[in-house]
């Protein structure tokens, strides 16, 4: 099997107790995610992101390819995960307002870790989730 296979189609999960959504894209030996900050939601009770282009003018999108990730990257079957944000390729910084949105940040890395050991064709089964 070739570890690029992918093995079904994206997965759209909304963690809004801790304020994100992951977009998961499942293959053999991994699992890719997207991870958007939620922002609210509109009158429609629909889930708000940032827009990627227009981040520094405050308006918002529903639309999930319009939105700014968060983080990307990928959780691998042996537990490795790598992470990376646009703003730190630019040798930003990613902000936070408040210690809890650190540890909500930390939150959904790690539940990236369940969607990868759910998700994943293959997943080192000695690897402890608790």
């Amino acid at each position: 099997m070739e570890l690029r296979e992918e093995l079904k189609q994206k997965q759209i999960i909304n963690f809004e107790d801790i304020g994100f959504t992951v977009v998961a894209y499942p293959f053999s030996h991994y699992v890719e995610c997207n991870i958007y900050k939620i922002r609210g939601k509109n009158d429609n009770n629909e889930l708000l992101y940032d827009d990627k282009d227009n981040r520094y003018h405050n308006p918002q999108t529903t639309d999930l390819e319009k939105a700014e990730i968060f983080l990307y990257g990928e959780v691998n079957w042996d537990g490795c995960s790598n992470w990376m944000s646009d703003d730190c390729k630019q040798g930003m910084y990613i902000h936070f307002c408040t210690p809890e949105e650190i540890l909500n940040a930390g939150a959904v890395l790690y539940r990236c870790y369940h969607l990868t050991k759910e998700l994943c064709g293959s997943w080192d089964v000695n690897l402890p989730l608790s």
